[in-house]
């Protein structure tokens, strides 16, 4: 695998820093990673909610939703063909909207403002679900822009809440617009008024029944469980207090599935304890902080580890358990590396299981840099196996970089990059069907950065070409040059050949050639104009490239012209054969 400059791949011994253990060899632990993923994966994917992909798991959320409106969406018809297709397609965007599901547009709001008044010409009575989505969407307080409207849309979600309850809706979706409509009252000030008070609690209610996940298929219990759990600790639907409510309302309950109540109270006991502590330096928290911080931490390790024991082969309670493991040691052989295993065991390319893990492993976190280079190299290894893990190379590239302050030592080690960008033509073949395409593109341009840094002017074309010149971000924490950012709207053409092979020559000082080569290229834009879609105008840089090569192209004298001097031999030819055809006009007269 490629070199990783000082650090060798087996050089530094993988240890934790919490407890005292006897210094294990990368390699070894690597080797008890491959052990971990793969034992009981059969029995894993026997589970009949069990997902093995990523892809699985997140599509489910994207069928859960269609499946809840499909019945309304059927009873609509159209007389023309063109009209049922779009009417298809909003609807597909708000259900990948509210799903995360491989969203159309940049600004995920898009599809519920804009295009919902065109919604409403085809249909002046959407599916509840869709009005339940636009109407949650518009008045979010904390939103970029929201239009403040809260009684407004607050009153709009009671109405479609009642009319879900009528229509047989499952709890989870009911109860969540019910919840939405009484955060409405809440920012309007209104909290204590009696609408507000009825959403708030037939909202709880609903929530909590939805919890025994009585009504929910099994192919999409793993998505709605976590979608009811966030409610207690993640959604600003509920005020703090009503999260704790809620949570002790899960675990109360005899009727609530265990791994709901035990992962929503895990989390939600969690976020406590980091509020216990605060944000200042270790050295700076009080004692008293300290110690609320460990109760509340021992809470949570007690509950997500349940969540565990209830569903292992459900990647979510592991995966938060490597956090709260790299925060506060509970148990000294569970640590955050078990927790990696096991979070990867039965869905390896459980992406947000490796941000976590790979964060955990910084040397600032008591790990190495060599644990994090035998991380990625696992990546490159088994992606010859699994598809779609350039989103996770690159996530762990971006963590090394952000941990060793060093812009090279991974998205510009050559061997690295190389690897990387064969996975995502790979990936371009067969794209991950939940990312969205500015995923994909922010993706190319971050490796068209760091080819364009080495030199390797034409696989940076390639990767601008297939989308990363259609978006200004590179991921965190590459920053682009400015020669990169100023060369790579024309990189992004069909002139991009033309452009490398004039900036080639105008390295080794053939001045001429690359004006030459730049003009025949803003020629060849003006015929075939570039795609709009391009960051940049690909025309104005040419335009510019060669207003500057033209002043720096040695000035000639007007008799050393070409032009000048072919002219001259022309016109000189010209007169010999006018004088010579004087003078035998001459002698034929004579």
């Amino acid at each position: 695998m490629p070199d990783r400059h000082a650090v060798g791949r087996c050089q530094v011994p993988f240890q934790a820093c919490w407890y005292n253990s006897d210094m294990i060899h990368t390699k070894l632990i690597r080797c008890c990673l491959y052990l971990c993923v793969f034992v009981l994966c059969a029995k894993a994917s026997a589970q009949p909610d069990a997902h093995a992909t990523s892809e699985s798991f997140r599509r489910s959320g994207y069928e859960y939703f269609w499946s809840v409106l499909q019945e309304e969406f059927d009873a609509r018809s159209f007389e023309q063909v063109a009209a049922t297709d779009r009417y298809r397609e909003l609807i597909d965007i708000v259900v990948r909207t509210g799903a995360t599901y491989a969203q159309p547009y940049q600004n995920s709001s898009f599809g519920l403002t804009e295009l919902y008044p065109e919604l409403l010409k085809l249909d002046e009575d959407p599916p509840l679900y869709v009005q339940y989505r636009y109407h949650s969407s518009q008045a979010q307080n904390g939103s970029e822009s929201p239009d403040e409207a809260y009684r407004e849309h607050a009153d709009a979600l009671v109405e479609v809440a009642k009319r879900m309850q009528r229509a047989g809706y499952p709890d989870y979706v009911t109860g969540a617009t019910w919840i939405r409509a009484a955060e409405f009252y809440r920012d309007e000030g209104m909290e204590a008024s009696p609408i507000a008070v009825e959403a708030r609690g037939t909202g709880l209610d609903l929530l909590v029944q939805a919890a025994s996940l009585d009504d929910v298929p099994a192919e999409y219990r793993e998505f709605v469980a976590e979608r009811l759990s966030k409610f207690g600790w993640k959604y600003s639907a509920l005020s703090e207090h009503d999260q704790d409510l809620y949570c002790e309302r899960l675990l109360t309950d005899a009727r609530v599935d265990r791994w709901v109540a035990n992962y929503a109270y895990g989390n939600r006991m969690m976020a406590h304890g980091w509020e216990a502590r605060g944000d200042g330096w270790a050295q700076d928290v009080p004692p008293r902080q300290w110690a609320l911080f460990e109760q509340h931490m021992r809470d949570a390790y007690t509950h997500l580890s349940r969540a565990w024991e209830i569903r292992p082969y459900w990647a979510l309670a592991p995966e938060r358990l490597i956090n709260l493991s790299m925060g506060f040691q509970v148990d000294p052989v569970r640590d955050e590396h078990f927790w990696f295993a096991e979070a990867t065991r039965s869905r390896f390319d459980q992406e947000e299981a490796f941000e976590n893990y790979a964060r955990s492993i910084m040397p600032r976190w008591g790990g190495s840099v060599g644990q994090m280079f035998a991380l990625l190299d696992l990546i490159l290894e088994r992606s010859a196996d699994e598809p779609n893990l350039v989103y996770i190379a690159i996530e762990i590239m971006s963590e090394i970089t952000w941990s060793e302050e060093d812009g090279r030592i991974a998205l510009l080690n050559e061997e690295y990059l190389s690897a990387v960008t064969q996975m995502m033509r790979e990936e371009l073949a067969h794209p991950l069907g939940y990312k969205n395409v500015w995923q994909r593109r922010a993706l190319l341009r971050t490796l068209a950065l760091g080819h364009f840094m080495t030199g390797n002017m034409v696989v940076c074309a390639e990767m601008l070409k297939a989308g990363g010149g259609m978006t200004e971000t590179v991921r965190y924490p590459w920053i682009e040059t400015a020669e990169f950012t100023k060369y790579a709207p024309v990189l992004s053409t069909n002139v991009s050949d033309e452009v490398i092979e004039a900036m080639r020559l105008d390295t080794q000082g053939e001045l001429k050639p690359a004006l030459k080569a730049y003009r025949h290229a803003i020629r060849t834009l003006r015929d075939e104009p570039a795609s709009a879609e391009i960051v940049g105008d690909p025309e104005q840089v040419v335009e510019v490239l060669i207003s500057r090569l033209e002043r720096r192209v040695p000035h000639e004298p007007w008799h050393e012209k070409l032009w000048v001097q072919v002219g001259a031999v022309i016109a000189a030819l010209l007169l010999g054969v006018l004088l010579i055809t004087k003078r035998m006009a001459a002698a034929k007269a004579g």
